[in-house]
């Protein structure tokens, strides 16, 4: 099934996080019929997206992530992560190690730019154990704190435990941190910004279900925000669509939509949000615009 992506917007935008591997033929998402990665990447270009960050989902898929980053500046630029989410641990996919980590930082010191997406994910009874998550969670929070180098943070029905790892750690050794796809609580934001953290948002702001997000957007002060499509997940509800009608996947040329969403709430222009959420990008991820 075909998508029609947005309008680009006119200023160049930032998708701090989607995941390009699943747009790769060999891959298995669990999302079918995807377009092909190259057509992501052409309309992404054609949407003005100018960076790309793939994060990854597992520590033995990172070749594949690496293989995909570029700094052609006639396509999107992309970056990737090192790390594996808590949902992917198992007794066969172990939490990766602080070392690990950091050496696959060391190896590739401008293709990996952030740890992650690890964190905790308590929203199904199967999901990997708590404390398997928490140790994978520590681990990577180790490495963030080594590298000083971001680190993406997953969080599903664990804003109690997430609160209280951040307050610990980030008191302990500072280090950036990005909570992505932010759902949760005003209490869980403002401890984060606390912190330092960034709020990255989603697609999923747009959604009629999640209305009790807008007073969190309104509040969150536009330069501690990311924007990103955590693609082909969730993707944006325009503003003009039937309830609930969203295209089939998510896309980084569909972030416009959530740029503007996120402009209506905090009355500001398109232009002011792309600008600010781009130069957030580039200084917390310390890259060169």
């Amino acid at each position: 099934m075909n998508t029609q992506p947005p309008p680009p917007s006119p200023f160049p935008l930032v998708d701090s996080h989607c995941h390009l591997d699943f747009f790769l033929e060999q891959s298995q998402p669990k999302i079918s019929d995807l377009p092909p990665l190259a057509t992501i990447l052409e309309n992404a270009f054609s949407a003005n997206i100018s960076i790309l960050l793939s994060i990854a989902t597992s520590l033995s898929e990172q070749q594949t992530l690496l293989n995909l980053c570029t700094t052609n500046p006639s396509h999107p630029r992309i970056f990737c992560s090192a790390g594996t989410h808590p949902t992917y641990l198992s007794t066969t996919t172990p939490p990766p190690t602080t070392e690990q980590l950091l050496a696959w930082k060391a190896q590739h010191p401008e293709r990996i730019i952030a740890f992650g997406e690890s964190g905790l994910d308590f929203f199904r009874p199967t999901n990997p154990p708590a404390a398997l998550q928490e140790a994978s969670f520590r681990n990577h929070i180790l490495a963030a704190q080594e590298a000083q180098i971001p680190l993406v943070v997953h969080n599903r029905a664990a804003d109690a435990h997430l609160e209280r790892i951040l307050l610990e750690t980030q008191k302990d050794k500072p280090y950036p941190c990005i909570l992505h796809c932010f759902a949760a609580s005003q209490r869980l934001a403002n401890i984060a910004l606390e912190t330092g953290c960034l709020l990255s948002f989603a697609g999923l702001i747009t959604y009629r279900s999640a209305q009790n997000l807008e007073p969190v957007v309104r509040s969150t002060p536009v330069d501690a925000m990311l924007l990103e499509t955590d693609s082909p997940f969730l993707p944006p509800q325009e503003a003009s669509a039937a309830r609930n009608k969203r295209p089939p996947y998510a896309e980084p040329a569909m972030l416009p939509v959530t740029a503007r969403h996120i402009a209506a709430l905090k009355n500001l222009s398109l232009d002011e949000v792309a600008e600010q959420t781009t130069q957030n990008f580039l200084r917390t991820f310390n890259i060169a615009g």
